[in-house]
């Protein structure tokens, strides 16, 4: 009895003493982490692309911001005709209110913008800003056809 006891713990042994993975165990785990892949991808491109939307909006947060302290401490400066200043952008000329409020910002290379004044409140009306690849605006309150708030459109 305790020889038989013996050759079947020598032959349970032998039989779970193998080392490595057996090519169907590795193709398995392989085709379960495609899977997860597929799943995980594409849902990760949605988020990679909010992520540059509110990253672009905190920029352009801080163009009105550059606009609106612009706008409040040299409004004497604006045309006061047509209340605006275009062409806002990092390579304006020097000295103009255009170049003063791109570096007031710190307004990345390859936007531009435009921004209307209130004559009356000196305060921003329309902030209209362009990107490479879109076009974000920004109205205090609706104005024609332009809603207030945030609005961002692809080009």
């Amino acid at each position: 009895m305790l020889r038989g006891v013996i050759k079947m713990k020598k032959l349970m042994v032998k039989k779970n003493n193998k080392h490595g993975f057996t090519l169907v165990e590795i193709i398995v785990v392989l085709v379960i982490l495609a899977i997860l892949a597929a799943i995980l991808i594409p849902s990760m491109v949605g988020y990679i692309k909010k992520a540059n939307e509110k990253k672009d909006l905190t920029e352009a947060r801080n163009v009105l911001l550059a606009c609106q302290t612009y706008g409040t401490e040299h409004y004497d400066v604006i045309k006061i005709g047509d209340n605006a200043v275009s062409g806002i952008s990092t390579s304006a000329k020097e000295g103009t209110p255009a170049k003063e409020i791109a570096d007031l910002a710190e307004m990345p290379d390859d936007w531009t913008a435009v921004v209307g004044y209130y004559p009356s409140t000196k305060q921003v009306g329309i902030l209209a800003i362009t990107t490479s690849d879109k076009i974000i605006k920004y109205a205090p309150k609706d104005v024609g056809n332009v809603k207030a708030g945030w609005t961002v459109k692809d080009k």
